[in-house]
């Protein structure tokens, strides 16, 4: 078994041994955006998918760079995640989060987000 076969294997355990502390979030992507400049409207597709992840609320270092509303790291295996892109929209519990950073690991993907979404 590879290494990287491995440290996926090792995700995965790690997610199923959490149990109800892993929650089930949605990402939603905004792709094929367009604007007709006649009309003055934006059009796009908005592509949802649910995945298991683990949120844990965050403080931040005041003088970093995204400073404000409370922040959120969400962790997901990188298999179950479908290519996240900056400013996509997680809705945890109902409530919409923007990604402000994305941190792609082997078998991880770690995504920091803040509350709010960029419509």
């Amino acid at each position: 078994m590879s290494l990287r076969n491995k440290i996926t294997k090792a995700v995965d355990t790690a997610f199923a041994k959490v149990g109800d502390l892993s929650e089930t979030v949605t990402l939603t992507q905004i792709t094929g955006e367009t604007y007709d400049f006649t009309t003055g409207t934006k059009t796009s597709t908005a592509t949802a998918s649910s995945v298991t992840a683990i949120v844990v609320s965050i403080e931040i270092d005041p003088n970093a760079e995204f400073i404000g509303a409370p922040k959120k790291e969400v962790y997901v295996k990188e298999a179950e995640l479908p290519n996240p892109k900056l400013y996509d929209t997680v809705t945890i519990s109902s409530v919409d989060h923007s990604i402000l950073s994305i941190r792609q690991d082997i078998g991880l993907v770690t995504l920091l987000v803040t509350e709010g979404s960029n419509e």
